[in-house]
């Protein structure tokens, strides 16, 4: 998915999640054992309705957790202005929402497109740059690693596809792809491939086309659930494991 979709993440006790109204974003956490939502504010006497409040952010933002933190992606804005255009950025904050500061502004030409998986250590995201090449714009698409402990941006892979992203981790040096490509109208081609960033080597896990199909990764296992065949799919660099569901 891309940054846009990212308004949520979930953890074992509950989810957070950014939600816009009347003007003004803030951050809900949902806690799972009492099923209550709440602003991400620990002050009782909070309105919650302006930036003291530390669940209020100045615009929307993708949310995620790494570690014992949680970041927030805001996208860059374009205004007719230069002196009003804000660039990609992103920032860090505790889990109970105190403690946000900066950690990362990309460049006037630098976003997210895709992605933003963690192994706990780094981000890992497809990155566009946006550049200009004999009159024209040009917008090319890396694999970018992002170090949490450092704050160092690096690019593991020069060229990707625009609609190819990190899905998943080992925490060491293999990193999960997904890619979408339309191989005829209407049609969508989702393959998986698992890349050494150590050696650049890269290996096919699964490709398909059913809609049907719904697919999810956790670190480096790609499950595909067909409800049509009742089949649950596991597959990893070792081979695929099919599990037939039963019931209703």
């Amino acid at each position: 998915t891309g940054p846009d979709g990212l308004s949520n993440c979930c953890t074992d006790s509950g989810y957070y999640k950014v939600e816009v109204s009347a003007g003004l974003a803030r951050v809900y956490y949902i806690d799972f054992a009492s099923q209550q939502r709440v602003v991400l504010c620990n002050r009782p006497e909070c309105t919650h309705t302006d930036a003291t409040c530390t669940g209020v952010i100045n615009r929307w933002a993708a949310i995620f957790k790494a570690g014992d933190k949680l970041y927030l992606y805001y996208p860059e804005v374009w205004a007719e202005h230069p002196d009003q255009t804000s660039c990609a950025r992103i920032e860090s904050m505790n889990l109970d929402g105190s403690g946000r500061e900066p950690f990362y502004s990309f460049g006037a030409n630098e976003a997210v497109s895709y992605g933003i998986a963690t192994d706990g250590a780094a981000l890992y995201f497809t990155m566009q740059t946006t550049e200009a090449e004999n009159g024209e714009i040009v917008q090319r698409y890396s694999l970018a690693k992002l170090d949490l402990t450092t704050r160092q941006l690096s690019v593991l892979k020069d060229t990707l596809l625009p609609v190819e992203a990190p899905v998943g981790g080992d925490g060491d040096c293999l990193l999960l792809l997904k890619k979408i490509k339309e191989t005829q109208p209407g049609v969508l081609q989702h393959s998986v491939t698992a890349l050494n960033v150590n050696t650049g080597e890269e290996k096919a896990l699964a490709a398909w086309q059913d809609s049907r199909i719904g697919s999810a990764v956790f670190q480096t296992t790609l499950y595909q659930l067909d409800l049509q065949q009742s089949t649950l799919q596991m597959t990893t660099q070792n081979g695929t494991t099919t599990v037939n569901l039963q019931g209703p």
